[in-house]
C-alpha cells in the first residue's frame, strides 16, 4: 500500500513508535500530545523530515550489512506493511526486515537504527532504550521468539552494531497492559497531565492558539499555589526550568482560550499573547502570566 493509506490504516493501533512514546521515552513526542493525536484533538505528526528520509534510504543498506556480518537471509515485507494479532488488537507493527530461522529457531524480526555518531554512549552495553522497546512490541504483534537490533552509527567513526534479543514475557506483559491502559484512557476521555516538554508545549499552543474567549472564567484555587511555586522556582539557587515548564504548561491547559481567570479568593490571572516585537519578548514563548499581588491588611 502506498504511505497515506499506510497513515490511515495505523491510526485505531498503537505501533512499535506508540509504545516507547507511551512510556514516555520518546524525546520528540510526549505522552500528552500522542494522547491528543488519538483523540482527534491535533494532527497526527507524522511527516518525514529529513532524518527519517535518510534513516529510510541507509535501511537497505543496513541490512545488506546485517546480512553480511551475520550470514542470515532477510525478508522485506514492505515499507508500508501493518502486521496486527488477535491476542494484542490494539498494537500493530511495521517490521523493517524478517530473519529467516537460525540455530533451530523460528523466524525473528529486525529492527534498523541509523544515528549520528554523538550517540554511540547509548550503545555502549546494549542497544537504546527505545529500539528494545519497539523490538518487544512487534515481538507481541509478530508472535516471533526471538529478534535483532541492528545499528549504524554515522560520524568520524562510522560504526555497525548488531544484537540479537529474546522475547520478555514479562516486559510484554507489563508493555501490554500499559498500552491497553492508554487507549482506554483516550476511549474515555481521560487525558494525562501536561508536562513540560517541547512536545506538549507544541501541543497546547495548536490546541488553543489565541486568547479570544472575552468573558473571565472560574479557575480552581490551586492555580494561585502553581503561579506561587514558579515564582519559588525562579528566586530558587537551581530553578529548575523543567519544573517551571511543566507548572506553565498546566496553566496553559487551565487557561484555554480565555484571556482571564478568576481563582476561588477573587484573583485574577491573565494570561495573554503578547505584540510586542520577539526580541522585547519574554522567555516565556511569547507569553506572560499576571497575578496581582494580594492587598496588604492596614491597621487603623
Amino acid at each position: 500500500m502506498d504511505r497515506e493509506t499506510w497513515l490511515e490504516l495505523r491510526k485505531p493501533y498503537i505501533t512499535s513508535s506508540g509504545a516507547f512514546t507511551v512510556l514516555g521515552l520518546n524525546p520528540r513526542k510526549s505522552v500528552y500530545t500522542y494522547w491528543q493525536e488519538l483523540r482527534g484533538n491535533l494532527e497526527a505528526d507524522d511527516e518525514e523530515n529529513l532524518a527519517i528520509e535518510l534513516g529510510n534510504e541507509l535501511e537497505p543498506f543496513v541490512a545488506r550489512r546485517y546480512s553480511k556480518e551475520t550470514g542470515r537471509e532477510l525478508r522485506d515485507l514492505g515499507r508500508y506493511t501493518l502486521l496486527t494479532c488477535e491476542e494484542f488488537p490494539w498494537a500493530a507493527a511495521t517490521i523493517d526486515r524478517e530473519i529467516h530461522g537460525v540455530d533451530g529457531r523460528g523466524p525473528g524480526v529486525l529492527e534498523i537504527k541509523t544515528t549520528a555518531g554523538w550517540a554511540e554512549g547509548f550503545w555502549e552495553d546494549e542497544p537504546p532504550e527505545a529500539a528494545l522497546v519497539q523490538l518487544q512490541h512487534q515481538l507481541a504483534v509478530t508472535g516471533c521468539q526471538w529478534g535483532s537490533i541492528a545499528g549504524l552509527i554515522m560520524g568520524f567513526r562510522t560504526k555497525f552494531k548488531y544484537q540479537d534479543i529474546e522475547r520478555n514475557e514479562r516486559f510484554i506483559g507489563n508493555l501490554m497492559e500499559i498500552e491497553e491502559a492508554f487507549l482506554d484512557s483516550v476511549k474515555r476521555d481521560r487525558r494525562p497531565d501536561p508536562d513540560g516538554s517541547e512536545s506538549t508545549t507544541k501541543a497546547l499552543k495548536d490546541l488553543y492558539p489565541k486568547d479570544d474567549y472575552p468573558d473571565p472564567i472560574n479557575v480552581p484555587g490551586i492555580a494561585e499555589d502553581w503561579i506561587h511555586d514558579i515564582w519559588d522556582l525562579k528566586k530558587a539557587e537551581e530553578k529548575n526550568l523543567d519544573a517551571q515548564d511543566e507548572i506553565k504548561n498546566r496553566i496553559r491547559e487551565l487557561m484555554g482560550n480565555a484571556a482571564v481567570g478568576v481563582t476561588p479568593n477573587g484573583l485574577k490571572i491573565s494570561y495573554r499573547t503578547q505584540t510586542k516585537p520577539a526580541h522585547m519578548m519574554p522567555a516565556w514563548e511569547g507569553r506572560v502570566l499576571l497575578l496581582p499581588r494580594a492587598k496588604k491588611e492596614t491597621s487603623k
